[in-house]
């Protein structure tokens, strides 16, 4: 049987299992799932001691309460786990969406070499005027780019068709950072230089050899020596 614990020590026990519970409830990498038990569990355990403790059963009320709250509490957290997870990937997907988007304007729109190459073909103003207004473009037209453009025999028609022409600007929440190059780093090799081994040249490259002269050993004795 589980103890009873009755009047203010109930409540003192509800208290610090709470305060703990609170404080874990606040650690930032927590989900929702977590975090909801947590409180749950805080909130089950002060309701379960309150009730309890009216019959004397404030350590068994708090108890129960506790994993009653846990378990509401990882039910409502699981929703809002989910429901996160689902505006996540639904914001990836218009992202990717917009970019799609985005590519083919960019592929089917007209620029000003575009403008030229049409006029310098034979192409006809309403014609030239009508592919801006259906394709839209990102032409430059600045005063040097307008004049080169008029060298070049576009007419004033088409290059105020291309200044009315809506432009292809790509939504700043589908912006894709360029990926950035990756950096090679080259360990340079200790060079190794090869000695070539040392020549020697033949002969004796010590000290000169010392002559020593070899004398008949001494026997003694008298040597007579006869001349004529």
């Amino acid at each position: 049987m589980t103890p009873a614990v009755a009047g203010p020590a109930g409540f003192r026990i509800a208290s610090l299992l709470t305060a703990a519970l609170l404080g874990s409830a606040g650690c930032a990498n927590m989900n929702h799932a977590q975090s909801g038990a947590l409180m749950g569990t805080a909130v089950g355990t002060i309701a379960g001691a309150a009730i309890g403790s009216d019959s004397g059963h404030g350590g068994a009320g708090a108890l129960i309460g506790g994993l009653t709250g846990a378990m509401a509490g990882g039910v409502l957290g699981d929703s809002a786990d989910a429901r996160e997870e689902r505006d996540i990937a639904m914001a990836q997907r218009d992202g990717a969406i917009a970019q799609a988007q985005y590519i083919s304007q960019q592929q089917q729109g007209l620029n000003n070499f575009d403008l030229i190459r049409l006029t310098q073909s034979g192409v006809s103003d309403d014609v030239i005027v009508n592919m801006i207004a259906t394709r839209g473009g990102n032409f430059d037209l600045n005063t040097d780019a307008i004049i080169a453009l008029k060298s070049n025999g576009v007419t004033d028609r088409v290059i105020v068709a291309a200044q009315q022409a809506p432009k292809v600007i790509l939504p700043t929440s589908a912006v894709a950072a360029p990926p950035q190059p990756g950096v090679v780093v080259m360990q340079q090799q200790p060079a190794v230089v090869v000695a070539p081994a040392p020549v020697v040249w033949g002969g004796y490259w010590g000290p000169p050899p010392r002559h020593y002269h070899r004398h008949p050993p001494y026997r003694g004795g008298v040597d007579v020596m006869f001349g004529f």
